[in-house]
């Protein structure tokens, strides 16, 4: 119901000039315009259905203008003189005539979709919307904090401490979910069963055409009949492109270490390995597929997704990198048994420490590397970027070591 210029003066100009240069009577004279044509438009509805309340929305000075036109001068929002006005309260004054509200206890609610415990910063209050799971420990008010992407709740539990409520989607199970264990059960029976793998794989000897890739996916149908989703386990697909970036990073910063190593003749008896002491058809048969299905493959999906996605259940994320950076190292403690003999290069740094030095200094190079892979899977939310590491490490130590070979005579 606005003229075009009222428009264009309420966008372009401001209300100290437009009323410098004479404009703020023009933009009067609209209004009163306009509101005589709105209350010729309104008056059979009032007179008809007996309206005692009118809403007005738009500039305070329009609705003023409007409301002398009115026929029967009904109740607004906007106040007035009218003697049929009366005041509309606010928010303000029905808190303040209903007094001061009871604090009253919350008791721990589970919401429809599952939560995950993250850190989050102090804020301030706010009233609850729809959809946000709330709890508390303690008889006080919940803080909720809305969330754009998606509902979050923040729940002060104690003076000093905050926790913030995620709300994940629930992941989809396949089949008929299993009873649910407790967080540190499940995590019992994950490790229990690493355990039972690592001694099968390097007592029995299997072979790791079949047995790595059982493994991995006895692992991964376990985890989700226990609920845990493709995200959770990081192999969702919104977090592929993100893993392999960061692999590949990582994949080319183990190639240059390497090189480096080789180079260096102090260095390159490290890579003068037994094991890997073969032609050229069979170190790429080894780097390219023996050690990404039987090694990197199980050793990835065991410890950094369904391990990891196990603890983070109940756990804090750096407890999570820790336990599953301890839990790697101690697998390779029976691979570790003749690395002396199989590695002259590594005899020679121990010295005369024996087995018992050599088994310790695998648990922690190992760990440390089980570290940056959990680190890599955190920052990228993705299993790819530390299989890529992992692959690096062991399959391009590989390569460089036949490389190290050439060059020893």
């Amino acid at each position: 119901m606005r003229d075009p210029g009222v428009k264009r003066l309420r966008r372009f100009w401001s209300r100290a000039r437009y009323a410098r240069r004479g404009r703020r009577h023009r933009a009067e004279d609209s209004w009163e315009h306009n509101a005589t044509r709105v209350a010729e438009v309104l008056a059979p509805y009032i007179r008809r259905h007996a309206i005692r309340l009118l809403i007005l929305a738009g500039d305070v000075r329009a609705p003023k203008c409007l409301d002398e036109h009115l026929p029967a001068r009904p109740d607004t929002q906007h106040g007035g003189t009218g003697r049929q006005r009366r005041s509309v309260p606010t928010s303000a004054d029905l808190r303040a005539s209903a007094g001061p509200r009871t604090p009253r206890p919350v008791e721990l609610r589970r919401p429809a979709n599952r939560c995950t415990l993250v850190r989050s910063r102090v804020v301030p209050a706010a009233e609850p919307h729809r959809g946000t799971a709330v709890s508390a420990t303690t008889p006080t008010h919940p803080r909720v904090v809305p969330r754009w992407r998606a509902p979050t709740a923040a729940v002060r539990t104690s003076p000093a401490t905050w926790r913030t409520l995620r709300r994940e989607p629930r992941p989809a199970a396949i089949g008929t979910p299993v009873r649910r264990l407790p967080g540190d059960g499940a995590s019992a029976v994950v490790v229990a069963v690493l355990a039972g793998i690592n001694v099968v794989q390097h007592v029995l000897a299997p072979a790791w055409w079949w047995f790595a890739p059982a493994a991995a996916g006895a692992l991964l149908v376990w985890a989700r009949l226990t609920g845990l989703g493709w995200a959770q386990l990081g192999l969702g697909r919104d977090r592929w492109r993100s893993g392999a970036y960061w692999g590949l990073g990582a994949s080319l910063v183990v190639a240059a270490a390497y090189l480096i190593g080789v180079l260096l003749p102090g260095s390159r008896s490290a890579f003068l390995d037994t094991r890997y002491h073969l032609p050229v058809s069979g170190a790429l048969l080894s780097a390219l597929v023996i050690i990404p299905i039987g090694t990197v493959l199980l050793e990835e999906i065991a410890f950094r997704s369904v391990l990891w996605a196990a603890l983070a259940r109940h756990t804090r994320g750096w407890r999570v990198l820790a336990t599953t950076s301890v839990a790697f190292g101690l697998w390779h403690i029976l691979p570790s048994l003749h690395l002396a003999a199989a590695n002259p290069g590594v005899s020679a740094v121990l010295g005369g420490g024996g087995r018992p030095l050599v088994v310790v200094a695998t648990v922690a190079f190992t760990a440390l590397g089980g570290a940056v892979a959990g680190e890599l899977r955190r920052r990228s939310g993705s299993v790819l970027a530390s299989a890529g590491m992992h692959w690096a490490t062991n399959s391009l130590g590989v390569l460089f070591g036949l490389v190290a070979w050439r060059l020893a005579g």
